[in-house]
């Protein structure tokens, strides 16, 4: 995504169901984050699977397939914070299941201020 943006690419991140994806948006420099209209976003990208693209049919399919509610933030681009929190906790699950816990106290603070910090986004 930092990449991306750096090179002048249209993408915002997506706060998805156990990852998070990139959105392709169509706008002209715009680096809003507010909700966009269902054109704008032209294609999705994850990152985590060699990049592959696919459009928000193919979400609606794959929510129907695991059995998930559509939700606006599966759709819509989210803050940088979010998506942060996101990588963290994985993290944080990588690091308890290997038992590498030198890393781990220090993401755990990590963590807390992230998480605060974005519930107080929320309120």
């Amino acid at each position: 995504m930092i990449l991306c943006r750096k090179l002048h690419i249209p993408v915002q991140g997506i706060d998805f169901t156990n990852n998070f994806l990139l959105a392709y948006v169509n706008s002209k420099g715009d680096d809003r984050i507010s909700f966009l209209k269902e054109n704008e976003i032209l294609f999705y990208i994850n990152p985590f699977n060699k990049g592959d693209v696919f459009t928000r049919k193919d979400i609606d399919l794959f929510l129907k397939r695991i059995h998930l509610k559509p939700r606006p933030e599966f759709y819509q681009p989210c803050d940088n914070r979010k998506i942060i929190n996101r990588l963290v906790s994985k993290m944080l699950n990588v690091y308890k299941d290997n038992g590498r816990h030198d890393k781990l106290d220090k993401l755990i603070e990590i963590d807390k201020i992230i998480t605060k910090d974005v519930r107080q986004e929320q309120y």
